[in-house]
């Protein structure tokens, strides 16, 4: 259960308004629902474009970004693992803009969970009502 995915900017590890709305939601309803899981695993990653050690702070702050947020909104800190890996990981290996945005994430995945369905769920039900579809038009995504 790992498809939770939450993009960013180039060079930048601040949430978007809209990341950072559907974070704090999940938050809420993780604060909420523990019994629904035990840990959430917070894992920030870059493009490929900078160097290695750039990369992984960079994909630290991401990941810190989102931990933060969910702390914020009432999980229990000590229930948060957050890492970052830089460009280690990427979705997409190509070296296109629209490449590059995809790569450009945070992936929460949990464990110990009690109930995948009513999870998995809650939080596509969340994304649904916070995220407005990306368009991309030739190497240009917004």
């Amino acid at each position: 259960f790992d498809d939770q995915l939450i993009n960013f900017e180039f060079d930048k590890s601040e949430l978007l308004p809209e990341s950072r709305d559907f974070v704090s939601q999940v938050g809420r309803f993780l604060a909420s629902e523990k019994h629904l899981w035990e840990n959430v695993k917070i894992e920030g990653h870059t493009d490929s474009r900078g160097g290695d050690d750039y990369n992984r702070n960079l994909s630290d702050g991401r990941s810190r970004s989102v931990a933060g947020e969910l702390i914020a909104a009432g999980v229990a800190s000590d229930r948060i693992a957050a890492q970052g890996h830089g460009e280690a990981s990427p979705l997409d290996s190509d070296e296109s803009e629209i490449a590059w945005a995809r790569n450009r994430r945070v992936e929460m995945s949990f464990e110990g969970v009690t109930n995948a369905k009513r999870l998995r769920d809650a939080i596509n039900k969340i994304k649904f009502k916070t995220f407005k579809p990306r368009t991309c038009d030739g190497e240009t995504c917004r």
